[in-house]
């Protein structure tokens, strides 16, 4: 019987000095006839922990009188130890009663991470009873009081399974630590000009916009969520551009299958009033083959809508929830969006002169290989009803308070200058395709740069007069031909009249 107590002895100190997420711990008690408790150190607030007795707490007294420890298993766990847990001890059968000792090598990391694993399983397969009723943690405390001695598991939904043995001798609390470390989310977005992946962009509205997060799980998680929150200028571009990758490329080679995880459109509504965008959850078993902390990456797009505002940026923030309660707020991402105003004045007299009836398309562009600038693509535009001073590009629908503007033009005004808003901080082409009355309309679009600070004047001048047609065009030549047909007609008349006057 002593050589069975320095087995035990051993075995538990090795267990204690274990320090994976999932966990066995070795504790002990006073007397046979005290109970113990139980206390979670570090347990994560608001999650829910339990505890289940493996084994029960025996005494045995040999012929010498020397008492020893032993364990024996207990009756709601027999299916457990006869089958997948059989691997983790040694029957030692003495008259009526087994007695049972940890196997040889079970009580190293990896084995007892295994064992967590697969006795949090059973527990939850087979709806065995914890030993008392489920605590809630606070104050990052959990306390299971008035336990017998015997070997105890303790689960949680933050994902922790651990296993701690209780007896008589070494204090009447055993305290085991929680060593599940927060899931984490950082976020970035993209910014087209540069290809570069950053916490700030700017964009035209209408623009697509990438957005790419790495989300770092911790293995033995449970019930992990991934939640996107766009404000309202980002209108997310849905389920099938969700992707998730597990390296930071986004490669089709490093793809996740889709049947490791769901994408749903999100419910919740954060404190300003912006719901929920969508939820990722990875599926329990996938989560559950990680062996160690996993790095994925969640790459989705968003279009930058007419809801956009120039004086404010438009975020997207990331939360991943794992457990009941455990939740890790990332870092959110801006995107802006631009304006630039427009001078349309009479070029003799000066900018104080601006000049009413100029229309305008405002075109983007591109860059040819040869670094020519050209137009691509023709803007929507729309304008404020209140003073027409004011433009706004949208790509779906125009927004409150705007009219779409008359065949997408600019039209200005003897007032002030217009303002339009809604463009990146990049190369446009505002072509002239009417002038003001009296004005001459200009031959090539003006190439404009919108910059980052909202500082942009165009200044357009136009210059009064007519286009008069140059020498040698139609305008003299139609002259020259008049005049020879009638010199012409002149000396026919002569000849015929002279010839009459001889007769």
């Amino acid at each position: 019987m002593k050589g069975l107590k320095k087995l035990l002895t051993g075995i538990l100190a090795a267990t204690l000095a274990l320090t994976m997420n999932v966990t066995a711990f070795a504790a002990e008690n006073n007397t046979n006839d005290t109970t113990t408790s139980i206390e979670v150190e570090g347990a994560k607030t608001g999650e829910k922990y339990n505890v289940y007795k493996l084994l029960d707490y025996n005494t045995t007294t040999d012929a010498d009188g020397n008492v020893g420890n032993t364990y024996t298993i207990n009756s709601k766990w027999e299916g457990f130890w006869n089958g997948e847990g059989s691997g983790y001890i040694t029957k030692n059968t003495v008259g009526s009663t087994t007695y049972v000792v940890w196997a040889k090598d079970m009580e190293k990391a990896d084995k007892m991470e295994a064992f967590g694993k697969i006795a949090a399983k059973y527990a939850k397969d087979n709806k065995i009873a914890p030993e008392k009723p489920e605590v809630e943690a606070e104050n990052d405390t959990a306390t299971f009081d008035g336990l017998d001695y015997g070997y105890y598991m303790v689960t949680s939904t933050f994902g922790t399974a651990v296993s701690i043995a209780t007896r008589p001798g070494e204090g009447d609390k055993f305290t085991i630590k929680e060593k599940n470390q927060d899931n984490t989310t950082e976020k970035k977005v993209k910014e087209d000009s540069t290809g570069d992946y950053g916490t700030k962009n700017d964009a035209q509205i209408g623009d697509t916009v990438e957005f790419r997060s790495k989300v770092v799980i911790q293995k033995n998680s449970v019930n992990v969520k991934y939640h996107d929150t766009m404000t309202f200028g980002l209108s997310w571009t849905g389920i099938d551009d969700v992707k998730v990758y597990t390296d930071e490329a986004c490669t089709t080679e490093t793809e996740v299958d889709a049947a490791n995880y769901t994408v749903e459109a999100g419910t919740a509504v954060d404190e300003d009033g912006n719901k929920e965008t969508f939820v990722v959850s990875f599926k329990a078993d996938y989560v559950a083959g990680f062996s160690a902390a996993t790095t994925l990456y969640i790459k989705y797009n968003a279009v930058l809508n007419e809801n956009a505002v120039v004086t404010k940026a438009e975020n997207n923030t990331p939360t991943i929830t794992w457990g009941d309660s455990g939740i890790s707020k990332g870092n959110p991402t801006d995107t802006t969006t631009h304006f630039f105003k427009i001078l349309k004045y009479d070029g003799a007299k000066g900018k104080d002169s601006p000049l009413a009836g100029a229309k305008f398309i405002l075109w983007s562009t591109k860059t040819t290989t040869d670094g020519k600038v050209e137009k691509d693509q023709q803007l929507k535009l729309a304008v404020k009803n209140d003073n027409n001073l004011l433009y706004k590009v949208y790509y779906d629908a125009v927004p409150e308070g705007y009219t779409a503007a008359v065949d997408n033009k600019i039209v200005t005004v003897a007032t002030d200058k217009i303002t339009v808003e809604g463009v990146d901080s990049d190369k446009y082409l505002l072509e002239e395709t009417d002038a003001p009355l009296g004005f001459t309309k200009l031959k090539a679009p003006v190439e404009i740069e919108v910059n980052a600070d909202n500082s942009l004047v165009a200044d357009v001048p136009n210059l009064s007069g007519l286009v008069l047609p140059s020498t040698g065009g139609i305008g003299t030549t139609i002259f020259y031909i008049l005049g020879g047909i009638l010199i012409v007609a002149g000396v026919a008349y002569f000849m015929v009249r002279r010839k009459v006057n001889a007769e």
